[in-house]
């Protein structure tokens, strides 16, 4: 099924005009929740430092009750940061409606428009079917 998927970070949920999206052919829609994560994940890399703007190692040091950082927290940390990454993963996952191919979507690209705008022209909203 395609799907187009519009992929910010769960914070400013693209309001900076930061975001990543495209059409993909998944076979499931756990398929697309999957890439959707990846993709949003990847905005996230893309201009936030996640250990200055989510979870500092100071913070990781308060949580834990430690008195001052040490390099031996290091992996422990970076998987605490992880988990914060995780949390702050934001994307929406929309089928396009009957007809609508990638040819469509390619045409579209080349509009420059906002996704909203493509959403509103080609998508129709997930049903239950869907997932």
């Amino acid at each position: 099924m395609l799907y187009f998927i519009y992929a910010m970070e769960g914070m400013y949920q693209g309001l900076h005009g930061i975001y990543d999206y495209g059409c993909y052919n998944c076979d499931s829609y756990e398929d697309a929740c999957t890439l959707g994560a990846e993709l949003s994940h990847d905005v996230i890399d893309s201009y936030i430092r996640p250990e200055d703007d989510y979870y500092t190692p100071e913070d990781y040091c308060e949580d834990n009750g430690y008195d001052e950082w040490r390099d031996e927290y290091q992996n422990d940390y970076y998987d605490a940061l992880d988990e914060v990454m995780d949390d702050n993963l934001f994307y929406e996952l929309y089928p396009l409606k009957e007809g609508v191919t990638l040819d469509d979507y390619l045409e579209w690209t080349k509009e420059n428009m906002p996704p909203r705008d493509f959403i509103e022209r080609y998508c129709r909203q997930l049903t239950e079917d869907d997932m």
